[in-house]
């Protein structure tokens, strides 16, 4: 079994503390080991068909100058495939102006029965081969990163999770996604990560860090991991969940609201009236300042909500839901349950950090 990392922060950070812990687990994973992250637009791999902890390479490296808002790395435990460098993860690819990074954690049986167009493998794995599935079948479809498109990308990944165990990450330097097994054949964990810091225990040792001696005070963001790496308060994720973040924060799941979407919830049950797109992007926007919050991660929170019956539009609006001037107001019948949901979610983020 291999094991998969994912990081994706607000700001560009470096990975030095979260490599450490994530290579500690190289000993039982043996057959290669492999980083992607995007300094600026373009890619960067670095990955070896080697342990890790024998690696001389990682020893080389200076992590601390290493930074990017989003990294991708995997340690292999082969199962398909041999030992070799065209066989270690994560592998890239091109789609359109962007490109794309892949890992994969399981095994895949029969895959070969998925027809590629456009796009082939170099190498032997199941992984390479279902990632330039993933890819043939997002260009023929021409999708693209909102709401419905995340929604067919989950379609895209349940097909291949039915020829086996499959969790996977995979990013065009943008977006960071992450998928679990939809039987949780394999784990897969996150943790959002945000000020205040304070100390934290890395797993299985006794080695103690206070985060608030290398973390900037205005950094925040998610990691994910196959298995905890420290003694935080990580979550895990449900069977068959497609989480995508952007700009350090979670902004689609098809299994639980996301921060955002309870953002805007909040937005709307504080208001007496209906609330436009517009205020609900410009009170996000000041209300929680370490985000960059574009308007299109607003909209795909909003249809996201729209399509989970949380919300309405108000039905004198002449504007379609996306449009700037559409008003928004919370459905009657689940105001119980929003607000008692908006109640954990103060608890979980104090007023005293919003800002």
């Amino acid at each position: 079994m291999c094991e998969l990392l994912g990081i994706c922060f607000n700001k560009k950070v470096n990975v030095e503390l979260t490599l450490n812990s994530f290579k500690k687990d190289s000993e039982m994973h043996p057959n290669g080991w492999g980083i992607a992250f995007y300094p600026d637009e373009f890619v960067r791999v670095i990955k070896e068909p080697i342990k890790m902890n024998d690696a001389l390479l990682p020893r080389c490296i200076n992590w601390n100058n290493i930074k990017s808002k989003i990294f991708i790395a995997h340690i292999r435990k082969a199962s398909t495939g041999s030992e070799s460098y065209v066989n270690t993860h994560p592998f890239v690819r091109k789609l359109d102006d962007k490109e794309i990074v892949f890992a994969h954690n399981g095994t895949l049986l029969g895959y070969e029965d998925l027809e590629l167009d456009g796009y082939y493998p170099i190498g032997e794995t199941d992984s390479e081969y279902v990632f330039c599935y993933m890819l043939s079948q997002i260009e023929k479809r021409e999708i693209t990163w909102d709401k419905e498109g995340f929604d067919e990308l989950l379609d895209i990944l349940l097909d291949i999770n039915y020829y086996g165990a499959f969790n996977c990450l995979f990013s065009d330097g943008e977006y960071l996604f992450a998928y679990r097994d939809c039987k949780g054949r394999r784990d897969l964990h996150f943790l959002k990560r945000k000020p205040p810091y304070g100390k934290i225990r890395l797993k299985d040792e006794d080695y103690v860090i206070n985060l608030g001696d290398v973390k900037n005070v205005s950094e925040e963001g998610f990691i994910i991991a196959t298995n905890p790496l420290t003694n935080e308060n990580w979550e895990s994720f449900e069977n068959g969940e497609l989480i995508v973040f952007k700009n350090g924060e979670m902004i689609y799941s098809n299994k639980r609201l996301t921060d955002l979407e309870l953002k805007i919830l909040k937005i709307l049950r504080e208001s007496p009236h209906r609330v436009s797109l517009r205020k609900i992007i410009e009170n996000i926007r000041n209300s929680y300042r370490n985000i960059e919050y574009t308007s299109h991660m607003v909209k795909i929170g909003i249809k996201s909500l729209l399509d989970k019956e949380y919300i309405k539009q108000d039905s004198t609006d002449s504007v379609d839901w996306d449009d700037l001037e559409a008003t928004f107001y919370t459905r009657k019948g689940k105001r119980t349950v929003i607000d008692k949901i908006l109640r954990e979610f103060s608890w979980k983020y104090s007023k005293k950090y919003l800002r």
